[in-house]
């Protein structure tokens, strides 16, 4: 009998806000995919460690959900996925609302989703 694929989700509280990311992994295979990675994702980075991440998945871009963006995509070499009604979020701090909230650290900027959601 044939197993299935197991699907992991791991949750990762991140940044001052304490914003959940989630790692998706399947047993056995060394891939993943990051949903949100918050502010301060040192943690999410830590566990990836070697995993090859094919997607960052963003269900919002709020500050608090994308501040990890730029850095897992440096250090992974993957692609963006945001909605396309707040594509412009990823680079004006004032649409994100890092700018409103200059307590919890400096404005973000990312580059642009690769690839739009709808």
């Amino acid at each position: 009998m044939e197993q299935k694929p197991v699907l992991k989700v791991e949750a990762f509280s991140l940044g001052p806000l304490q914003t959940n990311a989630y790692l998706l992994t399947v047993a056995g295979v060394n891939k993943g995919v990051v949903i949100d990675p918050g502010m301060n994702p040192g943690p999410l980075l830590k566990r990836i460690g070697d995993l090859e991440i094919e997607a960052i998945l963003l269900t919002h871009a709020h500050f608090d959900h994308i501040g990890g963006v730029d850095e897992l995509r440096r250090s992974k070499g993957c692609p963006v996925y945001l909605h396309d009604a707040e594509s412009d979020w990823l680079t004006d701090p004032k649409r994100n609302g890092s700018a409103r909230w200059p307590e919890l650290g400096a404005p973000i900027t990312t580059d642009p989703a690769e690839h739009g959601l709808d």
